[in-house]
Parts: structure tokens; sequence; C-alpha cells
């Protein structure tokens, strides 16, 4: 088959309507049907096109609208992730948090921290120092089972601004843990294109919200807490789905 006359009968008309292509132009659907209906029209009559290239064409077809149609269906679930998420952000607002952190500042002098355990550990050991690095003091719990613990300490200097490091043991083995801070939500945080809660001053996921502590009602915090857990459902679900469908 002489590819060379359809490329260039292709091309040539192509270039004759509305100039040279830019660099960045992609094949589109209809530019591939174009393409296919162009080279059978100009197939050597003494060479036909075979069957199989036949198929394998019309094959590269449907992959083609595939993909297009993955690409908008994912546009629009972004979209929706996006709209739930702002919709979560909104809600956890002047709402106390717990997220993952190793430091806060003390509103009171009882505050509450926390942590999070892979699996089991037979005992914990959650050091707190001042902002100097100075040691003030190790609260340590024992027999704790994998999930997030809360801790309270009573002895804290409103405003000052504490740092947490944690320890964490199974048969004499460590186990990998991650100490959290709570926090007033103050306000939301668009600047790096996505919704962030700010805590503390800082921006803050909601992937890392552990839990939402009613500071207020508790309709509203647990509202805010439905929304959040939805958000990264769908977002998980989504990844599945299209993980599934990707050809």
């Amino acid at each position: 088959m002489n590819t060379d006359v359809v490329t260039s009968t292709y091309l040539n008309s192509d270039v004759t309507a509305t100039g040279p292509p830019e660099a960045s132009q992609e094949l589109d659907q209809d530019d591939f049907l174009s393409l296919l209906m162009t080279q059978m029209q100009n197939q050597d009559p003494l060479d036909p096109m075979e069957s199989q290239q036949m198929l394998e064409q019309i094959s590269s077809l449907n992959q083609v609208e595939l993909l297009q149609e993955l690409n908008t269906n994912m546009e629009s679930v972004i979209l929706g992730v996006a709209s739930l998420n702002n919709a979560s952000a909104v809600n956890l607002v002047d709402q106390n948090v717990m997220v993952l952190g190793d430091e806060f500042t003390a509103d009171d002098s009882t505050v509450t921290m926390g942590y999070v355990l892979p699996s089991s550990a037979d005992e914990v050991s959650v050091t707190v120092t001042d902002s100097n690095g100075e040691f003030v003091i190790e609260l340590t719990e024992s027999g704790k089972a994998a999930g997030l613990h809360e801790l309270t300490w009573s002895g804290a200097t409103p405003g000052e601004t504490y740092n947490l490091s944690i320890t964490a043991t199974a048969d004499d083995t460590e186990v990998s843990a991650h100490t959290a801070i709570c926090g007033l939500v103050e306000g939301l945080d668009f600047s790096e294109g996505f919704v962030q809660l700010v805590v503390g001053g800082q921006p803050v996921g909601l992937d890392e919200v552990l839990m939402v502590m009613p500071s207020g009602s508790t309709d509203e915090a647990a509202e805010a807490t439905e929304l959040l857990a939805a958000s990264m459902d769908l977002v998980t679900e989504m990844l599945d789905v299209f993980g599934d469908e990707t050809p």
C-alpha cells in the first residue's frame, strides 16, 4: 500500500486550508477518522488494506474515543471532589480539629494532643519540649491498640510553643508512630489552587485532619466530619474506578 500518497494528500490539504499546524497540536477523534478515510480512499487497488489492518485502525479509534470520555469524566469528578472539599472546609471553620503535627501553641493550661499507631504497642511515650528544646514532661501509656489516641496535659503555659516527639514499642521492637496536635480552624487558604485549612496560622490539608472536635455546635461538627469523610471516600473510589477502566 502506498502511504506516501495518503500522507501527502492529507497534509497538503491541511496546510493549504489552515497553514502550518502548531507543534502542540494533538490528533483528535475527527482528525483520526479523516486520516483513516483518506488512507482508504488512496490505497493501492493492487495492494489494498488487509482486514487485520482495518480492525487495528478501528480499534485505535475506539481507544481514542474511550480516552476522551475518561478525560471528560475525570474532569467532572475533579470538579465534584473540589466542591465537596470546599463544603467540608467551610463547615470546619471555627471548629477544633486534630491534625498530624508535632508543634503547637497552648491556648490554655490544659491542652489536648494525640498520636496515631499503625499497629498495637505495649508502651507509648510522648515527650514535650519547649520552644528552646528544653525537656518539659514525658507522658506514657501502656497497652494501646492501633489507631488514633488522645492525650490531655495540664501544666502548659498559655502562649508558649511546644514540640512533641513519640516513641512506641511492641515486644521490645520500635513501632512507627506519629504525633497529632489540636487547634482551631481560623480560616481557609486557597493560595495553592486548592482549599487548605488555617490552623495555628499554618495551612493544613484536609487529608491531614484526623478528628473534628466539637467546640460549639455538635451538629455542625458532625456534619463537617461526615462531609470530610465523604470527600475522602469519593476520591478513593474514583481512583479505583478509573484505575480499572484505563486502557
